[in-house]
């Protein structure tokens, strides 16, 4: 194991010095951690349901001319074309 030198109290003219234990870090097997990360899904089915409904309604919005006022009328419209294309 390597030490480090470490300075301590110094008495008079002289001083000493010790060697502390170095740390070492563990680096982690990154062919376990990339299988990991692989087996984890990124969104969940409710996630990514909000986000194609979200989708949706932007895609209204534009289609109407980017004209505010009808949220959420875009937004009920949205959700009902995304669950419609889950049939």
């Amino acid at each position: 194991m390597k030490r480090a030198p470490v300075k301590t109290k110094s008495s008079g003219n002289k001083r000493r010095t010790t060697m502390a234990k170095a740390t070492t870090l563990k680096m982690p097997n990154l062919k376990k951690t990339m299988k990991q990360l692989s087996s984890v899904s990124p969104k969940t089915d409710s996630q990514q349901f909000y986000q194609r409904v979200q989708e949706k309604a932007y895609e209204l919005y534009e289609q109407r001319g980017c004209l505010s006022g009808n949220d959420l009328a875009d937004w009920f419209t949205a959700e009902s074309l995304v669950k419609g294309e889950g049939k």
